[in-house]
């Protein structure tokens, strides 16, 4: 990645089963990675699976590339939407 990349969009999807989603997002919480975006999809034709949208922001690349690794071992069919800098918000100095 870019050295100023520091937020990144996936999607991915889990098993239809109780804390499986949860054991997703601790990868992330456990490497202090940031979630500012969740949103899940219906997937047509599939009744109560969905896809899961997330942004990421992030401040050690290296760490941020070693959860993507690991999230593509728990989640089904991860891609990695895009990686790019994280605009300044409305409220920051």
């Amino acid at each position: 990645f870019e050295k100023d990349f520091n937020k990144a969009s996936v999607s991915f999807r889990v098993a239809h089963r109780p804390g499986s989603l949860v054991e997703v997002l601790d990868i992330f919480r456990q490497r202090n990675i940031n979630l500012t975006l969740i949103q899940s999809v219906p997937i047509p034709g599939r009744t109560s699976e969905y896809a899961f949208h997330l942004d990421l922001i992030w401040d050690d690349p290296s760490v941020f590339q070693e959860a993507i690794r690991m999230t593509g071992r728990k989640a089904k069919d991860f891609k990695l939407l895009g990686v790019y800098q994280s605009g300044a918000l409305p409220y920051e100095n």
